[in-house]
Formats: C-alpha cells, sequence, structure tokens
C-alpha cells in the first residue's frame, strides 16, 4: 500500500488510518515471526526425539506460517509515514529496517540452546559462549546504526526522535527508583530491567510518532 491510499478527499495525510493499518501488519507479521519460530523449534525437536506433538505443531503451524507470510508481503505498508520518498528517507528506513533485524538477530543464540525461546523471556542463567553472542552483536551494531540514523534524518525526524528519546527516559527516571525502592520495602517484585527497556521504548516511539504529526 501507498501513503496516496490514505489521503483524504482534501488531499491531507490520515494519520490515524495510516498507523492502524501500520498496527494491523505489525500484529500479523509478530504472530508469523513467533509461529515460524515455534513451528522451527518443534522441528528440531522432531528430528532428534519425533514426538506426535511435535508433528502436529509442524502440519497446523506451517500453513498459518505461510498464510501470515503471504498477508504480510500483501499487507506492508510503504514506511514513508506520509512523508516523500527521498533518497534520504529511504536510508533512515533502511537504518530502522536494520534495528528489526538486529533485534532478530540478537534472540537467536537464546533460541538455539536448550531450553529454546523460553529462555528469551526470562531472567533465568544460560551458557557464556550464546551470551556473549548476543551481546556482541547488539554493543557493536547498535551504535553503527544510531550513528546512520543520525546522519541521515532530516531535522523534523532528528527533533522528533530528540522530544522522544526524552520522554522515554524521563518515564525509565520516574519508574526506575520507585520499582527499587518498592522492591526495598518488600512490597514489589525485584526490579526487571528488560521490562522497564521494553517499557521506555514503547513510550519513547509514541512520542516521537506524536512529535512528528502534532
Amino acid at each position: 500500500m501507498t501513503k496516496d491510499d490514505f489521503e483524504t478527499p482534501e488531499g491531507d495525510f490520515d494519520v490515524k488510518s495510516y498507523y492502524l493499518q501500520m498496527l494491523g501488519w505489525s500484529l500479523v507479521f509478530s504472530f508469523t515471526l513467533i509461529a515460524l519460530i515455534v513451528v522451527g523449534l518443534a522441528a528440531a525437536h522432531y528430528l532428534n526425539e519425533p514426538e506426535a506433538n511435535d508433528f502436529w505443531i509442524m502440519v497446523i503451524g506451517l500453513p498459518l506460517v505461510l498464510a501470515g507470510s503471504y498477508v504480510s508481503w500483501r499487507w506492508m505498508p510503504d514506511w514513508t509515514m506520509g512523508e516523500p520518498d527521498t533518497p534520504r528517507g529511504r536510508r533512515v528506513r533502511w537504518v530502522l529496517v536494520g534495528c528489526g533485524v538486529l533485534g532478530g538477530l540478537a534472540s537467536v543464540p537464546f533460541t538455539n540452546i536448550d531450553g529454546g525461546g523460553s529462555l528469551l523471556f526470562s531472567n533465568g542463567p544460560m551458557p557464556s559462549t550464546p551470551a556473549l553472542i548476543a551481546a556482541a552483536l547488539w554493543g557493536l551494531a547498535m551504535p553503527v546504526l544510531m550513528i546512520l540514523f543520525r546522519r541521515n534524518a532530516d531535522e523534523v525526524t532528528r527533533e522528533a526522535n530528540n522530544f522522544g528519546l526524552s520522554v522515554g527516559f524521563q518515564v525509565f527516571a520516574y519508574a526506575a527508583p520507585l520499582w527499587w525502592v518498592g522492591w526495598r520495602g518488600g512490597f514489589l517484585p525485584v526490579p526487571d530491567v528488560m521490562i522497564l527497556f521494553v517499557a521506555t521504548l514503547v513510550v519513547a516511539t509514541v512520542a516521537n510518532i506524536g512529535k512528528q504529526f502534532a
């Protein structure tokens, strides 16, 4: 779909429709990725120790992966967010794609060791080698992507990004001490850095988008 599909009769860009479509696509795409991981883990387990449960997961899951892949491909947004399609804008969008790919690659070491994908969503210990690989991927690639984004983003995009980062940090600075003190006082669980990270990322992203179209 192109941005022309989201223009009103007056020629204005319909931000609400665009982001609702993007949200719907993201949900379908995320479901497809999760289904692919589940099917892949079932297939790997089935090759080593054939079980009926793994077989049926593959039989049911594979068509869902194929259907989700087709819908994701046909329904994918143009990612211009209503802005002109310029070389600089395309480079920025490729950087954002790189961030998504980096997140996926950094999770691979978690899903390739005993325990499968469950380790990705826990705080339990894991072998040193996979942990080192995941840390190296994130630690080396993320600064490069951040620099590329800053160099290619225009003034409006950089301002919105700075605003989103500022709001996100304020949320972190507000929530982290409360959770830490609450834990020490015995009425909250142990602080989870990844929950704070995801919450900060979501808030920063929403603030970034809101700033761009305010």
